[in-house]
């Protein structure tokens, strides 16, 4: 089967990726006491708000490195909290293991939309140069790019994950969860597409399933979400032949439209 489509139906679509932002949330201390602050109603990214840096590793000296970059997938849930990682690409391994121990350790604010905190999924970039300290931490753009990783410096051991087109293979489905139409949302009724992204890893498990966009419901935002709520919710309990690149498991990442009609 290839990623096709699904009706709720859908077509596997070209890949026009979100860049979100990242922002560090600082405390500033009061010399008496404000009044209450009036509730969030707006939007925000996510924040990190603790963080404990990584250093340089020591092992990528063995290779002659003097700069390197690791990329680390992240899933948010609406408390702030880590619920999974995911390394999705790097210039050598080492960096990605220290990025992945000082992340370990942080705290973070969900996303709000509307006043509301939502689970989400992004990207941290992480840079080193010799000097140990990481020189930008930033979200970045979702894709791996063909040339991203080219020229990387003899005796490291580059990687991204892949896209559909570097599979030897379209992976088969195991499993398929359809998504349900949300119950409770009244009389009037709703419709729309909603994209969902998400990896699938060497074993053929679905990873960090976030939406791509949400469905077209312009007067109605409590029906989108929902949608798109019931549908990452059915995509998480998707599985797969593990997906081979050359003959070896690889992770990849692949986008899935899904169309919902009302129900009769």
């Amino acid at each position: 089967m290839a990623l096709g489509g699904v009706k709720v139906a859908g077509t596997t679509s070209p890949m026009n990726l979100l860049r979100l932002a990242l922002i560090f949330s600082l405390g500033l201390g009061l010399a008496r006491a404000a009044p209450p602050p009036e509730p969030f109603t707006g939007n925000a990214p996510i924040k990190i708000i603790r963080d404990e840096l990584p250093v340089f590793p020591v092992v990528a000296h063995a290779y002659g490195l003097r700069r390197g970059e690791a990329r680390i997938a992240i899933a948010v849930d609406e408390k702030g909290q880590l619920r999974d990682t995911l390394v999705v690409g790097y210039t050598h391994r080492s960096f990605a293991d220290v990025s992945l121990s000082a992340l370990r350790q942080w705290r973070f604010e969900p996303m709000w939309v509307h006043g509301v905190p939502r689970g989400s999924v992004a990207i941290l970039k992480f840079e080193f140069q010799t000097t140990g300290a990481v020189v930008n931490l930033d979200m970045i753009r979702d894709e791996m790019t063909e040339t991203y990783f080219a020229g990387t410096p003899a005796g490291a051991t580059g990687y991204s994950v892949c896209l559909p087109r570097d599979l030897d293979r379209i992976p088969a489905p195991i499993r398929m969860v359809q998504p349900v139409y949300p119950a409770g949302l009244g009389a009037r009724p709703h419709q729309g597409r909603v994209t969902v992204r998400f990896y699938i890893d060497e074993q053929g498990r679905v990873r960090l399933p976030r939406i791509g966009s949400e469905a077209h419901e312009p007067n109605d935002e409590v029906a989108a979400w929902a949608l798109a709520d019931a549908t990452v919710a059915a995509v998480a309990q998707w599985r797969f032949e593990p997906p081979l690149s050359n003959g070896k498991p690889t992770v990849v990442l692949v986008e899935q439209d899904f169309d919902f009609l009302p129900p009769p």
